[in-house]
């Protein structure tokens, strides 16, 4: 079938962790699959993506190393992030290709970069195309988590009952916390 010349292509959407942490270990030492109940194994996902007629029938799904990330990420990381991508693109329904995911054994066999890619390439079925590029990192420890007010460079807060944050950690380990910090300094602040 070719492709409809007239048709508007689709919006392809990718999500996922940004950083990919090494998965938790059990009481003995051993790594916990990634899959387990304490941590979810890392998902790529292209399901929210657009089919611009409305009808949510691709016919084709396919999954690729982002442009340039294997020239900047060591060979086995390389070899590991490939063979997830081929199992994924050889499931016969394209329905069944839109999430990517990694194994415990890939996940953690990544060498730690912040050059990681993958790109989703998603064909309506009309015949028209869209794709998406999602980068993320590798750390094989979680760093402490940056807190930071989203807006204008300069804002003003009427503090009359006090100022609270709060934040989300995410997935921890069985028996370790997410500390944040204890105190925050706020620039021009009343002591």
């Amino acid at each position: 079938m070719s492709p409809c010349a007239q048709c508007a292509a689709p919006a392809a959407v990718v999500s996922g962790p940004a950083t990919i942490t090494q998965p938790c270990e059990q009481s003995g030492g051993g790594s916990l699959a990634l899959g387990s109940a304490l941590t979810e194994p890392p998902t790529f996902d292209a399901s929210a993506s657009v089919e611009p007629s409305g009808r949510a029938a691709w016919s084709d799904v396919r999954w690729a190393l982002a442009a340039g990330a294997a020239a900047l990420v060591p060979a086995d990381s390389v070899t590991l992030l490939q063979a997830a991508i081929d199992r994924t693109n050889a499931l016969a329904a394209p329905r069944d290709r839109l999430r990517l995911t990694l194994t415990a054994a890939e996940a953690s066999g990544l060498a730690d970069s912040s050059s990681y890619g993958v790109t989703v390439t998603v064909t309506s079925w009309l015949g028209t195309s869209g794709s998406a590029t999602f980068a993320f990192a590798k750390a094989s420890t979680d760093s402490k988590p940056t807190v930071s007010v989203v807006g204008q460079k300069t804002q003003t807060f009427k503090i009359t009952s006090g100022l609270s944050l709060s934040a989300d950690a995410g997935a921890v380990c069985k028996g370790a916390c997410a500390a944040l910090p204890r105190r925050i300094n706020l620039p021009g602040a009343c002591s």
